[in-house]
């Protein structure tokens, strides 16, 4: 879509309710990691399942040989393909952890450049602040799982030399007062990452934008269990998330 390598995935049992209407998913990875194509592939068909529409799941070019705008960019040039044939009330964009990043970073700058917003924006374990200055990412030093402070590289990486609290960077310090989409987060209790939901969510309630966010104890960076094998857990994060979207994917068609 518009040169842009993307993953589309169809349920196999589709939501009479949800038939003109998708997801468009911006998967995570480390902003340079997980690139070949398979994670945003099985991401596609995960969410579809999940939520029995069609999925866009997109396949951004990563650092270092395309570092920051061009992971965003890529995911502008889908989103704007599809505003092309749907309406954007019918979209919903979400991204997990780097992937939150730049999809929240995508909104914004369709925002700015006056393009209609998408409904709803799902945000989970997503990093929002890349100066890292948020208390967790000390205090959860250590008891996170997979995410450490050498983060810091990665980010690097994938911010090539620009200021990292930027907002076209660091979604957190937007001006979300000009609109954003409804907003759903979540993150884990142990997460280095943590921070920066929380920070995230008082932002959107300041600027009077309906957000959620769910917080789970003991919960690391990323869900406890495997797409393939979830966790109770994760199976109770995928029914806030639907219940999210029952309320403000709306009017019904």
């Amino acid at each position: 879509m518009a040169g842009v390598p993307v993953y589309v995935g169809t349920p196999l049992q589709p939501r009479t309710d949800r038939l003109k209407r998708a997801i468009l998913h911006v998967h995570g990875g480390g902003f340079a990691m997980l690139a070949d194509g398979s994670y945003a592939e099985a991401m596609a068909a995960q969410i579809a399942t999940r939520c029995g529409c069609t999925v866009y799941s997109v396949n951004y070019r990563a650092p270092p040989d395309f570092p920051y705008p061009t992971p965003v960019d890529d995911s502008l040039s889908v989103y704007r393909t599809l505003l092309k044939t749907m309406n954007p009330a019918d979209i919903v964009v979400q991204g997990e952890s780097a992937g939150g990043t730049i999809a929240t970073s995508m909104v914004l700058q369709a925002r700015d450049m006056s393009l209609p917003m998408p409904a709803i924006l799902v945000l989970l374990s997503p990093a929002l602040d890349l100066s890292r200055s948020g208390d967790s990412h000390f205090v959860n030093e250590g008891l996170d799982l997979y995410l450490s402070r050498s983060i810091a590289s990665l980010i690097d990486l994938y911010a090539a030399g620009n200021d990292l609290k930027s907002p076209s960077l660091s979604p957190l310090f937007s001006d979300f007062s000009k609109g954003f989409p409804s907003t759903f987060l979540q993150a884990g209790g142990r997460e280095i990452l943590l921070s920066d939901s929380i920070a995230m969510h008082r932002a959107l309630r300041r600027a009077g934008i309906p957000a959620e966010l769910h917080i789970w104890e003991g919960m690391s960076h990323g869900p406890f269990g495997s797409p393939a094998a979830p966790a109770p857990e994760d199976d109770e994060v995928s029914d806030e998330i639907e219940r999210f979207l029952e309320a403000h994917w709306s009017p019904k068609p």
